[in-house]
């Protein structure tokens, strides 16, 4: 990757040796069971031949591996038994999942390599399968070749069988990791498999390299090498060129590369204890099934895992005792960094949730600054929570509280939560419908349900509205701008443009600031261009944006200025027009999303007013709608808009040859 100032890291290199020492232990009809046990396991940083490992963050993970008061720890864990059928492919995995997880990962990765489809030398087939890496198509190939064994004195070539799979990232349906997708990354593997004339496996290498698919036109050229052993190489070449063409940019890929070798050499056996192999699983720590469903379970442990360590109630305190100066901008960034914390922590520790519950109900009957900061907080942190807890939450002291601010707050954070529960878009649902006409929250309300209803795995439940408010509002212009920026909030996923909200006849309503309105959510939430200020021939705009990053991650700036008239002050076709526009956009491994942006316009075409009107978006949600005051009130006026909305972030895990990264 390379750093701010230009300077390029070389990446890290690692590599493990360790002994895997396989028994069976059963056989039944075209399947055996093996149990096996992996041992003196010894591992390289790659910057010295020593096998202690200098750096202190490989020390939290190669320690178990040291020597301590003269004693190593021999085994990585617990046996793994695995069933392997006599086609080749491993069905069944059964394996401590109380194990240390990196425990667990190298003796996945070990018994994946043994998994292959026997084919006859000279056929190739297509299959079906899941591994580690996922679930996936792979060609397989057989062919006949000869091995080199001790026969007496001399060294005689014996008949084999050699076996070549391959697959890369087309022909994926799932990864272990549910946030991956085949278009996220460049992927191809290759292992070749040796059986012995005797039946079992002789030596098995996997190969693979994987990269980020968003790294540049270069990450394309992966595709253009079938043969895997150039693929090390090609990795270097794409990496430095990456260098060349991108020098401020990041570029993520891995190359790796497991060989197994069987031995039959009797140390190995000698060190492995009977009582090793046959050690019985206790139920509550056992887990069974295939090697997709491990990889899942381990991807999850590893979540887990990567969860921050914190005093949680310390933290709770930290935060609370800022309350209303906690998004000043002395704080702001250690407030929002202590709440993604929480977030994530509470994500797992899902029972600790309740510790917000004395915060929420302290706010639900007083309405001042302190409160409000409160309220603010702990939708934050409840938005980023995944779970029925959370939308619980939501529903019993935002939506359905008194306090007009809390409940605000509440609907705020809505628009960005992650929480896909049926149970929170329909109270939000309920709360739009039972908010008086006059309540200025039922606009709210009706914006975040746009917002919800584009993540939500419910949809219909907000659509349903969206659509009703559109046509019942259609006679009062406000209502009607509030139903089209809700629309645009929902986007693409939930409305079409041709069948569904031209059907609407926004285009055709009355209200030039509703035309207009109609053309913004069609450019802006709908990716649609049109031409605009044909109307203002005399015109004087301004335009900027700077980048900063790259194209991996960066952030983007733009901002609009637009002066514009007709100069026909004589007729009531007089047309004027003062109008700004700014986002900032940030870009993270392929997604871009619009972080913050405001627009207001102001003026008449043809004497009839345009919208007049500012709008604030986060994360591409309209969440606020203002109006200015009349055309002859000629005054300065200041708008206030504070709002502290989570994030969004990229996180994927895939599996390259023996461990996930």
């Amino acid at each position: 990757m390379n750093t701010q100032n230009g300077m390029r890291t070389g990446g890290t290199t690692s590599s493990l040796r360790a002994t895997m020492t396989i028994r069976c232990t059963d056989v039944q009809g075209d399947s055996a069971t093996f149990s096996m046990i992996a041992s003196n396991a010894h591992v390289s940083d790659g910057t010295s031949n020593s096998d202690v490992v200098n750096s202190l963050e490989s020390r939290k993970f190669h320690n178990p591996f040291h020597k301590k008061k003269g004693k190593m720890d021999k085994h990585l864990g617990h046996p793994v038994s695995f069933v392997q059928k006599e086609t080749g492919e491993i069905s069944q995995v059964t394996f401590n999942h109380k194990d240390k997880t990196y425990y667990n990962n190298v003796k996945m990765g070990f018994i994946n390599a043994l998994n292959t489809r026997v084919v006859a030398p000279g056929s190739t087939q297509v299959i079906q399968e899941k591994d580690v890496v996922g679930s996936h198509k792979s060609t397989v190939s057989g062919q006949s070749s000869t091995f080199m064994a001790l026969e007496g004195q001399e060294m005689v070539a014996l008949p084999a069988v050699s076996l070549k799979k391959t697959f890369d990232q087309t022909g994926f349906s799932e990864f272990p990791d549910p946030s991956l997708k085949p278009q996220n990354v460049k992927l191809q593997a290759e292992t070749h498999t040796q059986l012995h004339n005797a039946g079992f496996i002789q030596t098995s290498t996997v190969n693979q390299v994987v990269a980020m698919v968003n790294i540049g036109s270069n990450a394309a050229s992966y595709e253009a090498f079938e043969n895997i052993n150039m693929l090390e190489m090609l990795h270097e070449s794409v990496k430095r060129q990456s260098a060349q063409d991108n020098p401020g940019d990041l570029f993520l890929s891995s190359f790796g590369s497991l060989n197994i070798v069987a031995s039959s050499s009797p140390k190995f056996f000698l060190e492995a204890s009977t009582e090793r192999f046959t050690a019985n699983f206790v139920e509550e720590e056992t887990f069974s099934g295939d090697l997709f469903d491990a990889s899942v379970l381990i991807h999850q442990q590893m979540l887990a895992e990567g969860v921050p360590a914190i005093d949680l109630n310390e933290s709770l305190e930290k935060i609370f005792s800022l309350k209303e100066k906690a998004l000043n901008q002395e704080n702001g960034a250690q407030t929002i960094h202590l709440m993604d914390q929480v977030t994530q922590y509470l994500e797992v520790d899902t029972a600790s949730i309740s510790l917000l519950v004395p915060h929420l109900e302290s706010i639900q009957y007083v309405e001042t600054e302190q409160s409000e900061a409160v309220a603010g907080l702990c939708f934050y942190i409840l938005s980023g929570i995944n779970k029925k807890e959370s939308s619980q939450l939501f529903n019993s002291y935002g939506f359905k509280s008194v306090v007009p601010h809390v409940q605000k707050a509440a609907i705020l954070a809505s628009h960005t939560a992650k929480i896909q529960d049926e149970a929170f878009i329909q109270s939000l649902a309920d709360l739009h419908n039972n908010l008086p006409h006059e309540n200025p929250h039922k606009s709210f309300a009706l914006l975040a349900l746009g917002s919800v209803a584009s993540y939500s795995s419910f949809p219909h439940i907000a659509k349903e509205i969206l659509i009703n408010e559109a046509k019942e509002s259609y006679d009062h212009e406000e209502k009607s701008i509030d139903a089209l920026f809700a629309i645009g909030n929902a986007g693409p996923s939930v409305f079409s443009v041709e069948s569904e909200l031209l059907n609407l006849n926004f285009h055709v309503h009355p209200s030039l600031r509703v035309q207009t309105k109609l053309v913004q959510v069609l450019e802006d939430s709908f990716g649609m261009d049109y031409e605009k200020d044909a109307d203002y021939p005399f015109s004087k705009s301004k335009q900027v944006g700077f980048e900063l990053g790259g194209k991996t991650v960066g952030a983007k700036f733009d901002a609009e200025v637009f002066l514009g008239t007709n100069f026909n002050c004589n007729q009531t076709s007089f047309n004027y027009k003062a109008s700004g526009k700014t986002g900032v956009y940030a870009l993270l491994f392929g997604k871009r999303k619009e972080a913050v942006g405001a627009d207001a316009e102001y003026g008449q075409n043809g004497g009839a007013p345009l919208s007049n009107s500012a709008h604030v978006r986060v994360w591409g949600k309209t969440i606020k709608s203002m109006n200015f005051p009349g055309l002859g009130e000629c005054k300065e006026k200041t708008y206030p808009i504070a709002h502290a909305s989570p994030g969004f972030s990229v996180k994927y895990t895939l599996w390259v040859s023996v461990v996930p990264i």
